[in-house]
């Protein structure tokens, strides 16, 4: 079921040659936003051309990953965001799945699917564990992050 209730960011940067296969996979979901952080690579013709009722913003400088998902962020008006990259691909089953979960949590402000690679294989979090093996972590569970 194709929900009215998040808004899907792209950001762009130089991904005209990828961003078909992501934009084709989420057609029908009302709200999806493409950001460009100023690729020149015709990617604004592409999106107006071929998808018509995705909304473009096009930045006139590269400003960032961090950046310009905030300004395409400030945009939404539905209860949930998805930030998405050009190059993945997400089924309406995960998307649904994915807010049924954040239904349920309602004092959780981030959620993220099963990421999985192309050969259907789990992928690692070493760098995410790096990130937060200093953090404050009860005792316990810094434990478990060494290992």
């Amino acid at each position: 079921m194709l929900s009215n209730r998040i808004t899907i960011i792209i950001l762009a940067y130089k991904s005209k040659h990828i961003i078909d296969a992501c934009l084709d996979n989420i057609k029908g979901y009302e709200y999806v936003i493409v950001v460009d952080n100023a690729s020149g690579d015709g990617i604004k013709e592409h999106i107006e051309t071929k998808y018509p009722n995705i909304k473009f913003i096009g930045l006139n400088k590269n400003i960032g990953f961090g950046r310009a998902n905030n300004i395409a962020l400030e945009q939404v008006e539905t209860d949930y965001a998805l930030v998405l990259n050009p190059d993945a691909i997400i089924t309406t089953e995960s998307i649904d799945k994915s807010l049924e979960v954040m239904d349920k949590l309602p004092k959780a402000a981030l959620g993220s699917p099963l990421i999985l690679n192309n050969k259907k294989e789990k992928l690692r979090y070493k760098i995410l564990k790096k990130i937060i093996k200093g953090r404050d972590l009860p005792d316990a569970e810094r434990q478990k992050l060494k290992k």
